[in-house]
């Protein structure tokens, strides 16, 4: 009895034994496992401006919401005692865009990443009380325009700044929750545009047609809009919706901006598109003068017509348009009236004469100056001239349909001078940091001195085969455009 006990009991302590050390071999794989997931790694960064390429310091960069360091002048930082595994990496720094992401962390490993320029921000605070604000008095800021709560009563408005440099401009483009095209003043004077005319062909689906203007995915003038720093202006002709770009030259031209599509901040009369020309904003001193001339086979240093006193200095420039109004016989509504003799070369002062002359090259003339008269007040102003001859030959025919001959059939030669000149005056107060005022005014001018010689039958009248018309002709319109904007 004694021994069976025995050897029981000799049993059990052996069993005991063993689970205990399965059990110990267990806990220490456990913390063996543990400790080579959680061990600490070593890992190198390099951050660069996707911009230009170039190495970017001072850079903070977060894991998992620590700050682990900054980027020095070379722009790179090696970063140790960090957990191995996937984790939230970001990276940040004025003036760029945040970059967030997960990233599977190795020992060892070299990681390489690029910050995006973020677009410029204007801050201006705004001390007014948010309880002092009724329901009923919204404040309406044009978007975009985001408002933070700073202080209890305090609130901060960021106003988009203009992004007159192309890379900003596109950056808005990228950035911006409706459909449209930017172009800057910098791309425009960089692709050679030399007014806004020829910088709006460079969008996408959009043709200038000679004497028709700008035709938009195949839809011509009547279905397009025209906005100068977001306000509508009217046309300086009543045959047209919007003036001709081409009378506004580049140097004026801050940012073009071409919608294509509805939103809420547009007119809704267009089909095309609505163009909107933001005016340069003075940033600093700057004076610029630019002289240009251009050739056109067959029609510079060619035979061309022009009407008495065109061919002077006042003609040359365009200013001969008070000597082309009609007589006051006329009245100032149409009617029937019959002028003969002296009476009639008196009224017209100018007369109907015409002299022969050789067309000179077409020519350009510019002015750009720009300053500050103190801290917060500085002005723009810009002015701009040129001129252009052409000469149009071909046939101007129409017919009956069924008659068999033309109703008239006329060899038309046209002799056009034409010229454009135009102002922009800015001045722009900055509201100690909390808002600008500004006044933009923008006066364009233009004329034209046709000559248009005819020869053949008119009327059907086959048996006069050559009647010969003559038209002198003097067309000028002058365009003013005021605006006071403001931004707090």
């Amino acid at each position: 009895m004694v021994n069976i006990v025995a050897n029981y009991s000799f049993y059990f302590c052996d069993k005991v034994f063993i689970m205990i050390k399965k059990i110990l071999f267990v806990l220490i794989l456990n913390l063996f496992a543990t400790n080579l997931y959680s061990q600490k790694i070593e890992v190198t960064l390099f951050l660069k401006d996707l911009e230009n390429q170039k190495e970017l310091g001072d850079v903070q960069v977060f894991v998992k919401d620590s700050l682990i360091g900054k980027t020095n002048a070379e722009g790179f930082l090696t970063a140790t005692n960090i957990k191995n595994g996937l984790s939230k990496i970001s990276f940040i720094k004025e003036g760029f865009d945040k970059i967030e992401e997960e990233k599977d962390l190795q020992n060892g490993g070299f990681y390489e990443y690029a910050l995006n320029k973020a677009v410029a921000i204007i801050e201006m605070p705004l001390l007014v009380k948010q309880d002092s604000l009724a329901p009923q008095q919204p404040i309406v800021v044009t978007p975009p325009v985001v408002v933070e709560k700073k202080e209890e009563n305090t609130s901060v408005f960021k106003a988009k700044a203009k992004y007159a440099s192309e890379a900003q401009a596109l950056t808005e483009q990228r950035k911006a929750s409706e459909i449209k095209e930017i172009r800057s003043g910098e791309e425009l004077s960089r692709k050679g545009a030399s007014n806004v005319s020829k910088g709006v062909e460079k969008g996408a689906g959009i043709t200038n047609v000679q004497g028709r203007g700008i035709f938009v995915r195949g839809l011509e003038d009547r279905y397009n809009n025209l906005l100068i720093n977001g306000l509508a202006v009217p046309s300086n002709n009543p045959f047209n919706k919007i003036i001709d770009l081409s009378l506004i030259p580049n140097d004026v031209v801050g940012n073009l901006e071409i919608y294509k599509t509805y939103n809420s901040n547009l007119y809704a009369d267009f089909a095309g598109a609505t163009i909107n020309i933001e005016t340069i904003t003075p940033q600093k001193p700057v004076t610029r003068i630019s002289i240009g001339a251009s050739y056109v086979t067959d029609n510079n240093l060619s035979k061309f017509l022009m009407a008495n006193r065109q061919n002077s200095t006042a003609g040359f420039f365009g200013l001969r348009g008070n000597e082309r109004k009609l007589p006051k016989s006329f009245g100032k509504i149409p009617n029937s009236v019959t002028i003969e003799g002296k009476n009639a070369a008196n009224s017209f002062k100018s007369g109907f004469g015409v002299n022969e002359i050789n067309s000179v090259n077409n020519s350009s003339y510019g002015i750009f100056h720009a300053g500050k008269i103190s801290r917060n007040l500085s002005y723009l102003v810009t002015s701009n001239f040129d001129n252009k001859y052409q000469i149009r030959e071909g046939l101007e025919r129409t017919f009956f349909l069924g008659g068999g001959n033309y109703a008239n059939n006329l060899q038309t030669t046209d002799y056009s001078y034409l010229t454009n000149f135009s102002t922009l005056a800015a001045v722009n107060y900055k509201l100690n940091n909390r808002g600008n005022l500004g006044v933009n005014v923008l006066y364009l001018k233009s004329s034209e001195a046709l000559i248009k010689d005819q020869i053949g039958y008119f009327d059907a009248q086959v048996g006069k085969p050559n009647r010969f018309i003559r038209t002198n002709q003097y067309q000028e319109s002058s365009y003013l455009n005021a605006q006071l904007l403001g931004d707090y």
